[in-house]
């Protein structure tokens, strides 16, 4: 399922290989691949080293704190910028004594981690940035941008055949030599949608690892490299029962999700939530979404209606609730409106409303049976519940003149309020018309967005930035995109 981690496994696995490996990190500044690279440092199991010329130490330890940390686990920093970072004519050297002739010496901190290396002390380092190490040690007589590439080459094979794995950091954004000369090439890059920034990592190529997802969303919240895993179907079997209330509103319907109301606040009663959800999103994340919803509002004694898309049985709703609410809170508390009714052997309650039909035997707009059962209402003061699938608010038979319109559906929404306190979630995809008349009186407006096996929230009011559905425990955590 989908899951929050420091690392792809694609790049655990390479940091687990047995010989030392070449990493390039490349991306537009701002990008996250400083944060990237230390996170390559912080899930290596050997000795790990920080060269920097961009960055001093004091800045690195502001932004990292943990980089200081005294719990074994540190990441020695060093200022190539002042501490040495050039060859300055001293001696060549290498592991096995000096370096050949013609091949570059490296800077004295180098030559130092380079000689206490070996296979019995892994070691990595990553070198921020490549481009400003390389020009730092240039040599006198280099006058073109062919002779400073050639050193810059023959820098990097000595380093990726050295006894430590290397993580470069690039300047660049796009392909370069440097692609060809290395293990491993992983990009950042901001892609945008909604007027909204999205990270993501893609691993470009990775020698001996195979690669499962080539693509993962990241954030740099709290400034550490967080990327998220694709979803998977085991979500049915994980929605949430929900968080108490931790300081209830009067006039509000708490989420049951601390995460959700840290977002999108809690749901104000006698108003409407709208989720336009694109096709590719599971009907099993939307659950996982108002399931802390739905059982709040079992658990408060008050009451829900929904009203399902044509050809959705309603054993599927029964099967949502069964594992935790009663079958007697559900016959007594639960109304399912639907086209379809339930097989003899499901074992579902009997809570199926039908359709209203006029006389000519259309579906009627307004089902009296529904109204009634939300203004009766449950528990005393206890909020209730509406969830709309506006795909079952179109005809179901051909000919069938249509109940319900995007001109009389903010009516038909709006009579249901004042008799009963009650909060109403419409579900539909974008571009839906009939969302498209209620977007004036929501309170609440989710955009759900699939891409490569995740989910993405968009709160379009409030406004939010993209958030990252992810399953954690028994609930389950909307990770900003920062």
């Amino acid at each position: 399922m989908s899951s929050a981690i420091m690392l792809p496994h694609e790049l655990q696995s390479l940091l687990g290989l047995r010989r030392p490996q070449s990493i390039l990190i490349r991306g537009a500044p701002g990008s996250g691949k400083t944060t990237l690279a230390l996170a390559l440092l912080e899930g290596f199991s050997g000795r790990r080293f920080f060269a920097t010329f961009r960055v001093s130490k004091d800045d690195l330890y502001e932004q990292f704190p943990w980089l200081g940390s005294s719990d074994g686990n540190s990441v020695g920093v060093m200022d190539l910028a002042t501490e040495g970072g050039t060859t300055d004519g001293t001696a060549r050297s290498s592991p096995d004594g000096p370096s050949p002739p013609g091949e570059p010496p490296l800077p004295g901190p180098l030559r130092e981690i380079w000689a206490t290396s070996s296979p019995q002390r892994p070691t990595i380092l990553a070198i921020d940035s490549w481009e400003a190490f390389v020009e730092a040690n240039s040599v006198p007589g280099e006058r073109s941008a062919s002779d400073a590439t050639l050193r810059g080459r023959a820098i990097l094979s000595r380093l990726t055949h050295g006894p430590a794995t290397t993580v470069l950091i690039s300047e660049h954004e796009g392909p370069t030599p440097l692609d060809y000369l290395v293990n491993s090439v992983l990009d950042l890059r901001t892609e945008s949608f909604d007027d909204r920034a999205e990270r993501w990592l893609y691993l470009t190529k990775i020698r001996g690892v195979r690669i499962l997802n080539r693509g993962y969303p990241f954030t740099l919240e709290g400034s550490r490299f967080t990327c998220v895993t694709p979803v998977h179907a085991e979500l049915r079997a994980r929605l949430p029962r929900g968080e108490p209330a931790p300081d209830p509103q009067p006039g509000h319907l708490w989420p049951g999700s601390a995460q959700f109301a840290a977002h999108f606040g809690e749901l104000p009663l006698n108003r409407i939530m709208i989720w336009e959800a694109d096709e590719g999103v599971p009907l099993e994340t939307i659950r996982l979404l108002f399931a802390p919803i739905v059982f709040q509002v079992v658990r408060d004694g008050g009451r829900i209606f929904h009203l399902l898309p044509f050809g959705l049985p309603p054993d599927d709703v029964w099967s949502f609730y069964s594992s935790v609410v009663p079958i007697e809170e559900f016959a007594r508390q639960v109304r399912i409106q639907t086209s379809v009714y339930p097989r003899p052997d499901s074992g579902v309650p009997e809570s199926v409303i039908a359709p209203m039909r006029n006389a000519s035997g259309a579906a009627g707009p307004r089902n009296p049976a529904a109204h009634r059962f939300i203004r009766e209402g449950g528990k005393p003061g206890a909020p209730n519940l509406m969830v709309i699938w506006t795909a079952g608010l179109h005809p179901q038979e051909p000919g069938d003149p249509p109940p319900y319109t995007p001109d009389n559906l903010p009516a038909i929404a709006t009579a249901y309020f004042g008799a009963a306190p009650v909060h109403e979630i419409f579900i539909g995809s974008p571009g839906d018309p009939f969302l498209g008349s209620l977007r004036p009186m929501a309170a609440i407006r989710i955009r759900l967005r699939a891409r490569r096996g995740r989910v993405f929230l968009y709160g379009e009011s409030p406004m939010t930035p993209p958030l990252l559905l992810v399953v954690e425990g028994d609930g389950y955590r909307l990770l900003p995109m920062v």
